[in-house]
């Protein structure tokens, strides 16, 4: 498989690497609010199967921050893995020893 899929369109410039991460994080935050939702739902079946774990008539606090943070972080994995086939995004995150000397000094 050719990596990057659609080549045309980079995070080469500053603006366009906000894009992408934006989309990013825009897809696992409505992931993270959906599941949130569906946990505040009394009929919905995620709801009912952190019930079981968690017997009573509300689930806790801590029993619906942990799978909502989760839920937050494979989504986003997933879609830098998505945005990284797709685009090509992310792949300076790594970078060998010999181009150390040219990241900017801050």
């Amino acid at each position: 498989m050719k990596v990057p899929i659609i080549d045309g369109y980079r995070a080469t410039t500053v603006s366009t690497a906000f894009l992408l991460a934006s989309l990013a994080t825009a897809i696992s935050a409505v992931a993270a609010i959906e599941t949130r939702v569906q946990l505040l739902n009394e009929r919905s079946y995620i709801y009912n199967l952190m019930n079981e774990f968690t017997p009573g008539h509300r689930i806790p606090w801590l029993a619906t921050i942990i799978p909502v943070f989760l839920m937050a972080l494979l989504t986003h994995i997933t879609a830098l893995n998505l945005l990284h086939i797709f685009f090509g995004y992310g792949a300076a995150y790594v970078i060998d020893d010999k181009y150390k000397h040219k990241l900017p000094k801050y």
